[in-house]
């Protein structure tokens, strides 16, 4: 028997890496996501995403070990 698409989509959340994030933000913020897109001509969350991975890695550049166990295990960064 064939699938129902609610069912097509509930396995395809299974398969897939994404996942839903639901946020507020200035509208500011929001065009300037929209601009950047447009202008690499990618989706919206693959520029969002690059953006956030990208300040990771330069926060993650300027650690020592023991920051970067606290930074990975979501704690504060004291000292």
């Amino acid at each position: 028997m064939a699938k129902t698409n609610a069912e097509l989509q509930a396995d395809f959340r299974r398969r897939s890496e994404l996942v839903r994030l639901d946020i507020r933000i200035e509208g500011s913020a929001k065009r300037a996501l929209a601009r950047l897109a447009a202008h690499q001509g990618l989706p919206q969350h693959k520029v969002l995403t690059e953006l956030i991975l990208s300040a990771e890695r330069d926060v993650l550049a300027t650690l020592g070990n023991s920051e970067r166990e606290a930074f990975a295990a979501c704690k504060p960064i004291t000292g």
